[in-house]
């Protein structure tokens, strides 16, 4: 393959995401006919920027009616004047018919020049629902990326990127994020630290494996996440200590709360302890660059050095030679091999002295708290993350094992299933998790597990904590093969309203937490199951057989 056009799957990707709003389908001719095409484009990167603008503020306000409000606004620079009625028409085709296909997973066909054609998915935002039950609008990191690199940042320097997150998140007094964002900079480092030192090894190893561009590849990004971005860094940890200052200020003027200054200043001493440890292992980092390359060089000549020297033949020039030996050389002979087979101990040395009891070697390793709070909470981050995966796993084993009995069935009538047969119930209900996931197994309208099974892309993903379809179908795959003798299910709503109520644990101030009920309202979904081929034919072959 032309070296060039390594990773050209990843420039499509970009191109994908452009392709959804510029070449959108699902279009509507009347509304589309109510512009310009130019000024439709303009209309959709302006809301996206306006959802970006609100997810930075992680203030739950992008609703449907928030962006309704934001086109109604922005609409007479278009020289444009419509009814609010025929706003939020656009709004909703604009969003749902485009922005989110109308409920249906959106790919793009590039090309991998390592394995060929292959589907990737298009997603620019999401959907969730806040605690007050309000449906709100988030970007993805498709999204992310695609409006910050069309202002121009290099697709290369992806530590500029997320340095970029920071300092919007900083902007916006958005500490909480900002703290979780500068542990994401540690991660980074890390993994090039990791990089290096897996290069270093190979290195050592055999020389002959590394190429010389892999070598300039790796020492060019290095420089690029080191030397280029150290100085940003150092204007990161300054905002951060004059926001502090700042804070420090309105407490002084009683012009904030007391609870929110000091959750603010726990996260932003927080924030500059990462920053700072940041900065040091970029400094490491650096003599870690040039220590690479000295080994490198060093490696090169020692082999150099050593496809020069003369080679023996052990066997022509060592041993048949030694098979010769006569008389008195024969006990000189001997004083050469007794030692390498046979070596004496030292007979001064007691017995006893292997036996004793040896002292435990003690090895200390400090590191700074911010670091070992960190990976502490990136631990138990990834625990919480598999124990969500695991529960959406279980979920959809038993909404297929319950389809196996029940042809058709309401979310209602599988909701009560789980509350008499489920060990703990609870952990379907905690963070609202089944009914998530209802909606999203809404969304997809039809779960078809014979056109799952033949995607050329199955490559094995990772959920990440969040409800991942195709996470928990593969793992189902491995217990289950054939998926309970299921083809697949679909989902309607029936036209009824499920409610239930659900208690919860809510962490009160102080540590202290309490039982709380929630009340849960959501439209009842009626889920039809339909069986392979094989098996019904089986059932009719032996409802056949019952009446003969």
């Amino acid at each position: 393959m032309l070296e060039y056009l390594q990773g050209f799957q990843e420039r499509m990707g970009f191109v994908a995401a452009v392709d959804s709003i510029i070449g959108r389908r699902n279009r509507s001719t009347e509304i589309e006919e109510w512009f310009e095409e130019e000024e439709m484009d303009n209309l959709f990167f302006s809301l996206l920027v306006y959802i970006m603008e609100q997810t930075l503020n992680e203030n739950d306000q992008c609703t449907m009616e928030n962006m309704a409000a934001f086109l109604e606004e922005i609409l007479p620079y278009y020289g444009r004047e419509f009814s609010h009625a025929e706003i939020y028409r656009l709004t909703e085709y604009m969003v749902r018919d485009i922005l989110q296909n109308k409920g249906e997973e959106k790919t793009y066909r590039v090309m991998d020049y390592d394995q060929g054609m292959k589907e990737i998915r298009i997603r620019l935002i999401r959907d969730k629902i806040t605690d007050g039950g309000r449906i709100v609008y988030q970007l993805t990191d498709q999204g992310y990326n695609l409006l910050f690199r069309t202002r121009e940042v290099d697709k290369e320097l992806d530590f500029r990127l997320e340095q970029l997150k920071l300092k919007e998140l900083l902007k916006r007094r958005n500490y909480r994020h900002a703290l979780r964002q500068s542990q994401e900079l540690m991660n980074m480092l890390r993994q090039k630290e990791h990089e290096l030192e897996l290069f270093i090894d190979r290195i050592r190893q055999n020389i002959h494996t590394i190429d010389r561009g892999e070598h300039k590849k790796l020492l060019d990004e290095t420089y690029h996440l080191l030397d280029e971005e150290y100085q940003g860094m150092l204007e990161l940890k300054e905002q951060v200590e004059r926001d502090e200052e700042r804070i420090y200020q309105e407490q002084a003027d009683h012009t904030m709360e007391d609870e929110a200054v000091a959750e603010a200043l726990r996260s932003l001493a927080q924030i500059r302890q990462n920053l700072s440890t940041v900065t040091m292992q970029q400094r490491n980092l650096i003599g870690r660059r040039f220590e690479m390359n000295d080994i490198y060089e060093e490696t090169i000549r020692d082999s150099f050095y050593t496809a020069m020297v003369r080679r023996y033949d052990f066997q022509k020039e060592i041993m048949e030679p030694l098979e010769h030996v006569k008389g008195e050389q024969i006990a000189s002979l001997w004083k050469l091999f007794v030692p390498l087979k046979r070596p004496r101990a030292r007979k001064q040395l007691l017995l006893s002295m292997p036996y004793q009891p040896q002292g435990k070697l003690r090895e200390e390793e400090t590191e700074e708290a911010a670091i070992e709070e960190e990976v502490f909470e990136v631990d138990q981050r990834f625990q919480q993350q598999k124990r969500r995966d695991a529960i959406h796993v279980k979920l959809m084993d038993r909404m297929f094992s319950y389809g196996n009995d029940h042809p058709s069935y309401s979310f209602s009538e599988f909701y009560q299933y789980l509350k008499e047969n489920a060990e703990k119930p609870e952990v379907y209900t905690e963070e609202k998790r089944i009914f998530l996931v209802m909606l999203k197994l809404y969304d997809y309208k039809t779960i078809d597990l014979e056109e799952w099974g033949q995607r050329e892309d199955k490559e094995i993903p990772e959920a990440n904590g969040e409800f991942d379809l195709s996470y928990c179908l593969y793992q189902m795959e491995m217990e289950h093969p054939d998926f309970y003798g299921i083809r697949s299910l679909s989902f309607e709503k029936t036209g009824e309203k499920f409610q239930t109520e659900v208690e919860e644990d809510v962490e009160e101030y102080g540590g202290m937490t309490e039982k709380k009920v929630r009340r849960i309202v959501m439209d009842d979904i009626r889920i039809t199951v339909q069986k392979k081929e094989s098996e019904e034919k089986a059932d009719v072959e032996e409802s056949a057989g019952n009446i003969s």
